[in-house]
């Protein structure tokens, strides 16, 4: 009896299974009948965006481990004391005109 009873189930599952894989596969893809919206081509393009700096930044943690830099390298000739670098910017001067204070009239 019990035995039956599992058999006639998983017989109803396998066939219920089968039926709508059949269905899935029997479907032709369909052409979409009209443009994708603006918000969908935006999802679209914001997480292609989001994907390429993701991948991008795979690329730069595992590139930098294998570069050396200028620092790495020892500079042993007769000039290896000189730096030379960019001359510096110079620094912001705050204005000498003098703002005209407000004036606050209570009625």
């Amino acid at each position: 009896m019990m035995k039956q009873r599992v058999t006639r189930t998983a017989g109803f599952s396998l066939f219920f299974l089968l039926s709508g894989l059949a269905l899935v596969h029997a479907q032709v893809p369909q052409e979409p009948t009209e443009p994708p919206s603006r918000l969908s081509m935006f999802a679209h393009d914001v997480s292609n965006w989001v994907d390429h700096i993701i991948t991008d930044a795979k690329h730069i943690i595992t590139d930098t481990d294998n570069v050396s830099t200028d620092a790495d390298r020892v500079s042993t000739g007769p000039d290896h004391h000189r730096v030379t670098h960019s001359p510096p910017l110079p620094r912001p001067v705050a204005s000498k005109e003098k703002t005209p204070t407000p004036i606050q009239i209570n009625d």
